[in-house]
């Protein structure tokens, strides 16, 4: 159901839960160092009741009309955000990491840590994104790819073909078989 779209935007999209873990003042510190008014930072994440760590990070955005906040989304409203972003934030490892197969699959690069996990599958290092072992080394490779409209390019064309090749329901099938 994710499919790149050619409405692109300067968006930067990190799908995650609002835990401490997630460390997302750390990304939104990084989104204030690209020093660009014309990007924008949207968080999306399942929440049941209130969050004291969602109402943190609504104070430390100082009220920034460029960082948005998106509560229990259905894929109907998710999917545009993934059709329109450039850049997909992922600020832990996890498991398997579908949410940046789900990325990948709308041709957005993907920059996360867990290069021995989830996202080490997932990602082609230098291809359909970046591996990165600190905030400041997501930072760096952010300014990269939006600074390089060439290399965006090609690895969002790189991370649709990851997506598909190795990562849909029919190599899935397939290895399973």
């Amino acid at each position: 159901i994710f499919k790149p779209s050619s409405r692109k935007k300067d968006i930067i999209l990190s799908v995650c839960k609002y835990e401490p873990l997630y460390k997302l003042e750390e990304l939104m510190r990084i989104f204030w160092r690209l020093k660009n008014n014309d990007y924008e930072l949207h968080f999306v994440a399942q929440i049941d009741g209130s969050s004291p760590y969602l109402e943190k990070l609504i104070r430390l955005s100082k009220k920034d009309k460029r960082i948005h906040f998106h509560k229990n989304l259905p894929v109907s409203e998710l999917k545009p955000l993934y059709d329109r972003a450039k850049i997909f934030w992922h600020s832990t490892w996890s498991y398997y990491g579908l949410i940046i197969a789900e990325a990948q699959s709308s041709a957005v690069p993907s920059i996360s840590f867990g290069r021995e996990h989830g996202p080490g599958e997932i990602i082609v290092d230098g291809k359909t994104g970046y591996l990165v072992d600190s905030f400041d080394e997501m930072y760096q490779k952010t300014q990269k790819i939006l600074k390089d409209n060439r290399l965006w390019r090609r690895m969002s064309q790189a991370a649709r073909k990851n997506a598909i090749d190795r990562l849909g329901i029919n190599p899935f099938i397939n290895c399973f078989l």
